[in-house]
């Protein structure tokens, strides 16, 4: 298993009008097998660092409050132990309980601990980036151990930078980088990076909210959105529709299955001679189509290449009507800011490109069905062989692909 640490980098507000990258949810690692990289049993072992004090501010409430917003997800069956690591860390010792390829080759993979640090100065960040981020990038996290046939996870790991925390700002550092980040700000940074310890990759439902520099629909952002809008921690802490249906998609909830129906299908190129990976796929309900959407990248369950087109929209409400949304990835989404497993480095290929395209068909179901769609590229998306056939919707619609 190829490990992807996220970080997560400051966007200010002048920065919005550049074009952002824009990912499905699904898992952030997945083993060769097709075995999503996840946590094997409840509750997840987290191991707060013993210094949580930053120059005078006590922060565990807030690493409490992040933690609260997964565990809150009614979807998804998941829970925390949050134990005391024991030891405060900082730039001079992180590498006594974090493994990184990188930056701590010699360091614990197998001691039984996940932890989680407060970088209170960014010098940890600096260490393992360079100095330009200790102000920039707020957090990384990922789980950086598994088992390679179950996808088990045998570590975790966790930074939150709080230089610019608001009131206790590092000056002139955090001024000259124009940063200073709320209470609010802070959990939703640590909530976007525990979704990675817990297994989940970036997602985006909503671009134009994400890019339009209009602050009053930032609510429509999903957490797991690979930028950070300062002043958007409010919104941006809560996970949305898509974020907790991916959690579910890792951790399911008991009654999530039987509560809610699901898309399957399968994406395939122009010709229809080879399924398309990659392709990124919005189902969104027609009485609220920025609220309530979900996600799906076709072929995220299999390794770089494999060229499989399948995917699963989970998680839609039961006798709702839902359209699907074609929408691009872009091709500079690569490496650790990429998406499995379509990064486009390190012989991963990138993401296809097509034309943003909304289906004319529609889907409703009741609770438990699956309907099954097949997709080709400039025709159509039409019932499959493996569904109910869509109880509500009609056979009309299509993908625009280009490959």
């Amino acid at each position: 298993m190829t490990v992807q640490r996220c970080s997560v980098a400051a966007l200010v507000v002048v920065l919005l009008s550049f074009s952002a990258l824009s990912w499905a949810i699904g898992p952030r690692n997945v083993t060769d097998s097709g075995r999503p990289v996840k946590w094997s049993s409840q509750p997840v072992r987290v191991d707060l660092e013993s210094d949580r004090d930053v120059r005078g501010k006590d922060v565990e409430a807030l690493v409490n409050a992040a933690l609260s917003e997964w565990d809150d997800v009614t979807e998804a069956n998941i829970s925390f132990d949050l134990r005391d690591l024991g030891v405060a860390v900082d730039h001079t010792n992180v590498c006594d309980v974090f493994f990184d390829p990188s930056a701590c080759p010699g360091g614990p993979l197998t001691d039984g601990t996940n932890p989680i640090v407060i970088d209170e100065d960014g010098g940890i960040v600096s260490e393992f980036f360079d100095e330009s981020s200790r102000y920039t990038v707020l957090g990384f996290a990922s789980i950086m151990g598994s088992d390679p046939d179950t996808g088990a996870a045998i570590k975790g790991e966790a930074v939150f930078n709080a230089a610019c925390l608001n009131g206790v700002e590092i000056l002139p550092g955090c001024a000259a980088a124009g940063l200073s980040f709320t209470d609010d700000d802070f959990i939703s940074f640590i909530v976007h990076e525990i979704g990675h310890f817990l297994g989940l990759d970036h997602s985006q439902v909503n671009l134009e909210e994400a890019t339009d520099a209009d602050s009053g629909n930032d609510d429509l952002i999903t957490t797991m959105y690979p930028r950070f809008l300062v002043g958007n921690g409010a919104n941006f802490k809560t996970p949305e529709k898509d974020d907790r249906a991916g959690l579910a998609q890792l951790y399911p909830a008991s009654g999530f299955a039987s509560s809610t129906w699901s898309i399957t299908g399968v994406v395939f190129n122009a010709s229809g001679s080879a399924e398309l990976q990659c392709a990124n796929l919005v189902a969104r309900n027609v009485d609220d189509p920025k609220g309530d959407a979900i996600s799906a990248l076709s072929g995220d369950f299999d390794v770089p290449g494999t060229a499989s087109g399948e995917f699963v929209i989970l998680g839609l409400t039961p006798g709702e009507t839902y359209a699907i949304d074609f929408e691009p990835i872009d091709p500079t989404a690569t490496g650790a800011s990429g998406y499995t497993p379509c990064r486009g480095s390190a012989g991963e290929p990138s993401p296809p490109q097509f034309a943003s395209f909304t289906s004319t068909d529609t889907f409703t179901e009741s609770a438990g069905a699956e309907v099954s769609v097949d997709c080709q590229a400039g025709d159509d998306c039409a019932p499959g062989s493996g569904g109910s056939g869509g109880g509500g919707g009609s056979s009309a619609g299509g993908c625009s692909l280009m490959r």
